[in-house]
């Protein structure tokens, strides 16, 4: 009787462990904020692209626009990326269970498959936890003790059904899938600064350009700064060609600039030094604009000479050349430099099979 006793007990024990259970992660702050971010930057990226091509009328700086479409791109990718594995649903069942992770598919899995478990201390910036790494014949699930309330009981069943193993880090097939056409994309896309780097360059005379004379009447000057809001030149408008910026740089002059606005004060009238090449091409346009005229800065014009209507008072310390726009064979080399970091990302995903 006493054995009879102890055999229904323990089918009871063991019953009531394989008892359904449901665990759903528990959408802590960290969740919420990642998701919003990678959202929010996803969406700014598109919308920067979209809003640089429709608001620099006539020719989009496409030079500007592919720079930070791959590089808000790419961010996203990896974004995205870090939130791909996170276990989001757990259900134990009486002889199997189901997972789901984020951004796939709730699967269930015979505990017959579960090949061994893990559990480790891990961290990042804003917390510490535990973490059960289940391994399967096919899969893997990761969960923490930060997004599972009855983390405890989660340890102690999968330890009954399979044996402690050494931590390794592991992908599904499905996921090592999605991580190579997540890095074919971020490769594509790297491609597009690479294409304007060769399209827009054009070859230019190692002489100093020609400068010539530009009289026009001053309608709006603006001082602009740099990131540390330090005073870095002005951006000038002029009535007669209003459809530009006309920029003087503050390093291009040995003498102070500070003082350029008072000019404009006392005399409306304003005589700017500028290449013959922006004034044959973008003011009288007697010569047809380049590609990278186009799209490269069309709207803005670099000062070299500033004065008043008696002429050019001060000019650039620094002799000026004609503008190639890009650099390609530099924008090449860093475009291989990348593709190298992508095949040891290739490399690393091909090694994490199950």
């Amino acid at each position: 009787m006493l054995l009879l006793f102890l055999n229904v007990t323990t089918m009871q024990s063991a019953y009531s462990l394989r008892q359904p259970a449901v665990q759903t992660v528990k959408r802590t702050w960290p969740f919420w904020f990642h998701l919003g971010f990678t959202l929010l930057f996803g969406l700014a990226t598109i919308a920067a692209v979209i809003g640089g091509i429709r608001a620099q009328a006539p020719y989009p700086n496409l030079n500007v626009i592919t720079i930070v479409g791959t590089g808000g791109t790419v961010l996203t990718l990896m974004f995205t990326w870090s939130q791909v594995g996170q276990t989001a649903f757990i259900q134990l069942l009486p002889d199997s269970f189901v997972g789901r992770k984020r951004w796939q598919r709730a699967a269930e899995h015979p505990y017959t498959s579960v090949t061994g478990h893990n559990v480790r201390l891990n961290f990042d910036r804003n917390q510490h936890w535990t973490e059960l790494t289940v391994y399967l014949t096919d899969d893997w699930f990761a969960l923490r003790s930060v997004d599972f309330p009855n983390f405890d009981e989660l340890v102690a069943y999968f330890s009954s059904v399979s044996p402690a193993v050494r931590y390794r880090p592991v992908l599904s097939p499905a996921e090592q899938r999605l991580a190579q056409w997540f890095l074919i994309g971020a490769l594509l896309v790297g491609t597009g600064p690479v294409w304007f780097g060769f399209a827009a360059h054009q070859s230019v005379s190692k002489q100093p350009a020609r400068l010539v004379n530009l009289v026009g009447y001053v309608f709006d000057i603006r001082q602009t700064s740099n990131r540390n809001n330090a005073f870095t030149g002005y951006d000038l408008t002029l009535v007669n060609y209003p459809d530009f910026t006309f920029h003087v740089r503050k390093t291009s002059f040995s003498d102070s600039l500070r003082t350029v606005p008072d000019w404009f004060t006392t005399s409306g009238t304003t005589t700017l030094l500028i290449r013959e090449h922006d004034f044959l091409t973008k003011i009288n346009r007697k010569q047809s604009l380049t590609f990278g005229d186009k799209y490269d800065g069309y709207q803005t014009i670099t000062v070299f000479g500033i004065g008043d209507r008696s002429g050019v008072r001060l000019r650039a310390n620094q002799p000026a050349y004609d503008d190639p726009h890009t650099k390609p064979y530099i924008r090449l080399a860093v475009f291989m430099l990348y593709g190298i970091v992508i095949w040891s990302f290739w490399l690393a995903v091909d090694r994490q099979t199950i």
